[in-house]
């Protein structure tokens, strides 16, 4: 998983949020609260419809979100993705603040390295900080 996730706060308006998603190259993120408790998650499908002019990102989140515990295995993980259809899953520590999200590309990355056709300094990307955003 990916311990460094972007997280954006409910009360960030839609263009924000779609340009800081759109900098950071991401499909999606998890959104929360002031005490930084996962309450939603925003796609970028959420921030382009009609219905997303002059909003905020609470307006268009996706409230039911699918999550894992830390504790929670690859295999689960890899599991919970086919069943639901998703492509990553914020993964929470027991106060509902998120720990990282896991994503099928960490999946996939995993399953590659585990057969030995991909190098560990390959699969480290470098991630830039946004005034913008924060980590949760």
């Amino acid at each position: 998983m990916t311990r460094e996730v972007l997280c954006v706060r409910e009360d960030l308006d839609v263009d924000s949020a779609r340009a800081l998603l759109t900098e950071r190259a991401q499909g999606g993120a998890p959104v929360v609260n002031r005490e930084r408790k996962l309450i939603g998650f925003v796609s970028m499908s959420d921030l382009l419809g009609d219905e997303a002019n002059g909003a905020t990102v609470d307006e268009v989140m996706v409230r039911a979100v699918v999550t894992l515990p830390e504790s929670a295995t690859l295999a689960q993980a890899a599991a919970v993705m086919a069943f639901e259809g998703l492509h990553r899953i914020p993964v929470l520590r027991s106060d509902r603040s998120v720990a990282g999200i896991v994503s099928a590309i960490d999946v996939l990355r995993h399953l590659a390295r585990a057969e030995g056709y991909l190098l560990p300094s390959y699969t480290q990307r470098q991630r830039t900080q946004s005034v913008r955003g924060s980590r949760c």
